[in-house]
């Protein structure tokens, strides 16, 4: 793979919840398998463009069933406001893994947690064990680009830049 994605969680009542990585430098992130997120402008038509919402769609992590799991099942159930970071890597042209995209949720609840495991004869997923997607809803949101994340966007749930 030449890219990988990884999750950072700061609980305000846990604290740090850590996973499972052993990779060099990203030891106890969680390690992303999955993701998956939307922003959507309804409208009724071309001409009401403007005045139709924007709505925001739960953000959705699939990752394998790690030490980070009772943790996160601990903040559905209290409620526990989060701060999340998904980061993902690839490698430039000296070979060297350098980050090229993050998202940073502030204000973050964990409104959906569902495991599942994935056709075990299957060729394509047979390295994969028991699996999780964590959905979380968010107060704000920012997407960087760039090792120094120098291209970036804030919005809230509310789309209010």
């Amino acid at each position: 793979m030449d890219f990988s994605g990884y999750m950072r969680i700061e609980g305000e009542n846990q604290g740090a919840i850590e996973g499972s990585s052993l990779r060099r430098g990203r030891r106890g992130l969680v390690n992303i398998h999955g993701f998956k997120h939307g922003v959507n402008q309804f409208s009724q038509s071309r001409n009401n463009l403007n005045n139709g919402p924007v709505v925001h769609q739960p953000v959705a992590i699939s990752k394998e069933v790690d030490k980070s799991t009772p943790h996160l099942y601990q903040a559905l159930v209290t409620k526990e406001n989060l701060t999340i970071d998904l980061e993902w890597f690839r490698f430039d042209t000296r070979g060297e893994e350098q980050l090229y995209y993050k998202i940073h949720v502030v204000g973050a609840y964990i409104t959906q947690l569902e495991q599942w495991m994935p056709e075990v004869k299957s060729v394509e997923v047979e390295h994969q064990r028991l699996m999780e997607t964590v959905s979380v809803f968010y107060d704000e949101i920012s997407w960087h680009w760039g090792p120094d994340g120098d291209t970036a966007f804030t919005t809230t749930w509310r789309g209010e830049a």
